[in-house]
């Protein structure tokens, strides 16, 4: 242990102990050479950041150079970005890629076109893969359980409409076969759907799949609340119509509808209008983004009462964003 309190100058204080509790085989290593290693590792890491990854991944001490380095430049072809870009984003998410042998690497990857992402052009899967590298640490059996998985519980996509889900909801990989038939069941019971229709709302909606069934139970009865509907199963009727409200927060549901009721209010026309609009409008309007909801706004505030005869309330929701980019301006 006396021998390892040398480390200190690049590990900080209390780190090499930090990184010998976490990992006891660094005795086995000479401090010199893990010193060495330390300071290679630093041509593709900031050392500020490398020692704070050491301490949580000691095992990144006891590579070569050469196998960082091999390990960094298979990364960042698989990634499209530099190696020193690499490094930074496995260490940030995923610091056992840097641990993968470069063949490794490409046989996981090459298992992902296969199995999950058939036919996602290059540059849009290293974008991908920028954004949840943790795709490349399945086994590719592991993925090809997975992707067979998800085809029948959609309803028997084929392989690049699965890419096409996948590639907007990447973390539903993240589940297990055993998860994602379990969701899907709790789901159905919830939501008071066949499995037709579930299949149909997850083909829209695919991030619905990786929520906890509880927390859409709760969603659902927000929804109910909000949209002022007589039972659950209405609700449910809503959230097949419209998958993305099962997306939302309760308080996030309120807070847009609570936006649309105090744009509605600046003229007792619009306040008519969006009072006597039925439950599926007010929920189709809820799934404005909350860009398109601040510029209604203030487009609101832009024309107030006097704009009432000229433009009703259902005109300005269908404003495009030119239209009411001049408007604003004007104003």
């Amino acid at each position: 242990m006396v021998r390892f309190a040398s480390l200190e100058d690049v590990l900080g204080q209390g780190g090499p102990a930090a990184a010998l509790e976490r990992s006891p085989a660094l005795l086995n290593h000479c401090p010199a050479t893990l010193r060495s290693h330390f300071h290679s590792a630093c041509a593709l890491l900031p050392s500020a950041q490398l020692a704070l990854l050491a301490r949580k991944q000691p095992w990144l001490l006891t590579l070569t150079p050469f196998r960082l380095w091999t390990a960094a430049a298979a990364l960042a072809g698989v990634l499209g970005c530099s190696e020193a870009d690499a490094t930074a984003l496995a260490a940030a998410r995923q610091p056992r890629l840097l641990a993968l042998a470069p063949s490794d690497l490409q046989h996981r990857h090459a298992a992902l076109t296969r199995c999950v992402l058939v036919g996602v052009p290059r540059q849009r899967l290293q974008q991908l893969l920028r954004r949840a590298p943790s795709l490349l640490t399945y086994h590719p059996r592991t993925l090809a359980a997975k992707g067979a998985a998800l085809q029948q519980l959609l309803g028997g996509v084929t392989p690049q409409q699965l890419a096409a889900l996948l590639a907007r909801q990447p973390a539903l990989l993240t589940l297990d076969v055993a998860t994602m038939a379990s969701h899907f069941a709790e789901l159905r019971g919830i939501l008071g759907l066949s499995q037709q229709q579930l299949a149909l709302l997850l083909r829209r909606q695919p991030g619905v799949l990786g929520l906890a069934p509880a927390s859409v139970a709760g969603k659902l009865a927000a929804l109910q609340h909000v949209l002022r509907l007589p039972d659950q199963q209405a609700a449910s009727q809503m959230a097949a119509l419209q998958p993305v409200l099962l997306t939302y927060s309760p308080a996030t549901l309120e807070a847009k509808l609570a936006l649309l009721g105090s744009c509605t209010a600046a003229c007792a026309p619009w306040a008519a209008a969006y009072a006597a609009a039925p439950a599926s409008r007010r929920a189709y309007w809820a799934c404005f983004s909350a860009a398109r909801l601040g510029r209604l706004q203030r487009a609101v505030q832009v024309l107030g009462e006097a704009a009432a005869g000229k433009r009703s309330f259902a005109q300005l929701l269908r404003m495009t964003d030119e239209q009411a980019g001049a408007l604003l301006g004007s104003g």
